[in-house]
């Protein structure tokens, strides 16, 4: 019986426990975050025309602004991508367009990578694209970026999904492994050192 009641005790111990962590939704309109990954069907782009129209957006967590507060960066694959500041207390600011990462036209973009990508000590933003090159955004030290994606190895079209970064040749620097829906299905750049990562290599 002891055992018995003792076994009792810890299920509804732990019950308890997972009932303390449950999720609580938050209105948009308190949080300031609004953004809706919606997909925008037509003849000429639907799940039968392309497999991977599904596949979804990307969700970046990073203090941009070295506030010490994570900030999230949100791609659509219909609607560009939105950058929203961290104020605190569960509030954000929509700061996409003022802070330089807007990315213009109705371009499929998928994943989002934030890293440190050229070293300095500042997190970048690397939004992977389906059909356009992907998108590289270096950041100015103060939350906003300029878009350094021209010229850059790591602008490549190859119908990206995600990125993600590790010190494959043990460098000191973080380079780039790209999972692809396209050819190749998986590709990595290394990293040859500030500031030729915004160089072809």
């Amino acid at each position: 019986m002891k055992r018995q009641t003792l076994a009792f005790l810890l299920v509804f111990a732990a019950t308890l426990s997972v009932q303390a962590q449950l999720f609580e939704k938050i209105d948009p309109s308190l949080t300031g975050v609004s953004f809706r990954n919606e997909i925008i069907e037509s003849d000429s782009f639907n799940v039968l025309v392309d497999f991977y129209a599904y596949n979804g957006g990307g969700v970046g967590l990073g203090d941009l602004d070295g506030d010490g507060l994570l900030d999230l960066v949100l791609t659509s694959t219909s609607n560009g991508i939105r950058y929203y500041r961290n104020m605190g207390a569960w509030k954000f600011e929509d700061v996409t367009a003022s802070h330089g990462l807007a990315i213009e036209g109705r371009g499929i973009n998928t994943g989002v990578l934030i890293a440190d990508l050229n070293s300095d000590g500042r997190l970048d933003v690397y939004v992977c694209r389906r059909y356009d090159a992907n998108r590289l955004f270096i950041n100015n030290g103060n939350g906003t970026f300029i878009d350094r994606s021209e010229g850059s190895a790591l602008a490549v079209r190859s119908f990206s999904t995600m990125a993600t970064v590790l010190d494959y040749d043990r460098d000191g620097d973080l380079d780039v492994f790209l999972v692809n829906s396209g050819e190749p299905r998986r590709k990595g750049y290394l990293n040859p050192g500030v500031p030729r990562i915004l160089d072809t290599v």
